[in-house]
């Protein structure tokens, strides 16, 4: 594995236009070592997946959310499963520094109503 954050996609000017934020010249994504190992770790056969994943979530996210405070981001997707009812993809980016991403998770409603308590979240419309 490479010691430099691997480049995973680009904050478009359409996220920053919805959430009002400028991210000057820090708009490009990247997963660190660190995090690709920890992703190797809890998904073995489909981290690979997982990170590809990440990168088409940060092209086409349905809501992003930003703490300013917490200086992270939320690029989520809904994707409908099996019994039909929709799940949650988010990704979670630090943007203390550049723009790293930190965690993938799933989750329903109920939990974005609790991140919606500390973080604004923005409808992305394509």
């Amino acid at each position: 594995m490479t010691k430099d954050p691997v480049k995973i996609g680009r904050i478009n000017t359409r996220i920053e236009k919805a959430i009002d934020y400028d991210f000057g010249d820090n708009i490009f994504c990247y997963i660190t070592e660190d995090t690709l190992r920890e992703f190797v770790a809890k998904w073995p056969k489909d981290y690979l997946r997982k990170v590809e994943e990440a990168s088409n979530i940060i092209k086409d996210p349905h809501y992003v959310g930003i703490d300013e405070e917490g200086r992270l981001l939320y690029f989520i997707k809904d994707y409908l499963v099996k019994n039909q009812c929709f799940r949650k993809a988010c990704i979670i980016m630090d943007f203390s520094r550049q723009l790293n991403l930190r965690n993938i998770i799933s989750f329903d409603d109920k939990k974005m109503v609790e991140l919606a308590k500390t973080t604004k979240f923005y409808s992305i419309r394509s």
